[in-house]
């Protein structure tokens, strides 16, 4: 699943080449992945693209009026760029034609992803960002502490729920947890105020720095523009169970958490 650096990677991609474009046509494929209205209309035909935005792991595209389309990936959702008249991959279930011979595709092949139409911003908020926690490239560490409170789980289920803190997904709470040195198993009440900023740091750092290498492929992600992010070379920790810690040489453990594939070091994540 596309978590916040590969959505962030899609939503500063999509905004160099698709900010200040018309959209002439919307063509539905699959009108059941659409949440709202579901015309043309209401999908932008006939509007300006305006910037595009994100929060967590959602993408909206604005336009210059007040009207918004808001997109979750879901799995393996994907925006695509391409020329009129190239090939559509299967599973092409919404387009939209701008007359800068661009079409922006939307392909989902197990739709757990979506499209939500908005009349304005607050709509967006009220429907769909508020349900959110904060966004986990800005996190704070009391921010963090609030998430945490009370909560006897394991962390590392905080850290994947994104009604208490956007953006973070199984790679990157994987990948923060081990640089903080905290393990995903600890239960989240029992952080202190350093293992707060610790974590918020890293939390922040690892974000930043996939954002920077585009993202990371594992199977299915690829950028709009059919490239591949290049953050998986630096995984730590997350698919390397069994492998030995770069940090101090101990095998990496795997187990399951939260539902997840969870990897984890005994000697530096105590």
């Amino acid at each position: 699943m596309p978590e916040l650096p590969e959505v962030e990677t899609i939503r500063q991609r999509l905004d160099e080449r698709l900010r200040g474009a018309d959209v002439t046509a919307v063509r539905i494929a699959r009108a059941d992945v659409i949440r709202g209205a579901r015309t043309p209309a209401a999908l932008l035909k006939g509007r300006t693209l305006g910037h595009f935005e994100r929060h967590g792991k959602q993408l909206a595209i604005t336009t210059q009026g007040d009207a918004r389309v808001s997109v979750h990936l879901g799995m393996s959702g994907s925006l695509d760029l391409a020329q009129p008249g190239a090939p559509r991959p299967p599973h092409t279930h919404v387009i939209w034609v701008c007359d800068n011979d661009l079409e922006l595709r939307f392909c989902d092949p197990r739709r757990f992803g979506g499209i939500w139409t908005h009349p304005n911003r607050q709509h967006l908020l009220d429907t769909r960002w508020n349900a959110l926690g904060p966004d986990a490239a800005a996190l704070t560490p009391r921010q963090l502490a609030a998430c945490c409170s009370g909560r006897t789980g394991p962390v590392k289920g905080v850290l994947l729920n994104q009604a208490l803190l956007a953006g973070v997904g199984n790679i990157y709470a994987d990948e923060a947890l081990h640089a903080a040195h905290i393990s995903p198993h600890r239960p989240a009440e029992r952080l202190t105020p350093d293992d707060h900023r610790a974590l918020a740091t890293q939390i922040r750092k690892v974000l930043r720095n996939a954002i920077r290498a585009g993202g990371s492929t594992i199977r299915d992600y690829r950028t709009p523009d059919g490239g591949a992010g290049g953050y998986a070379k630096a995984h730590a920790v997350y698919g390397r169970a069994g492998q030995a810690c770069q940090g101090c040489g101990h095998v990496l453990t795997g187990s399951r958490l939260a539902g997840r594939a969870t990897v984890h070091c005994g000697v530096c994540q105590t």
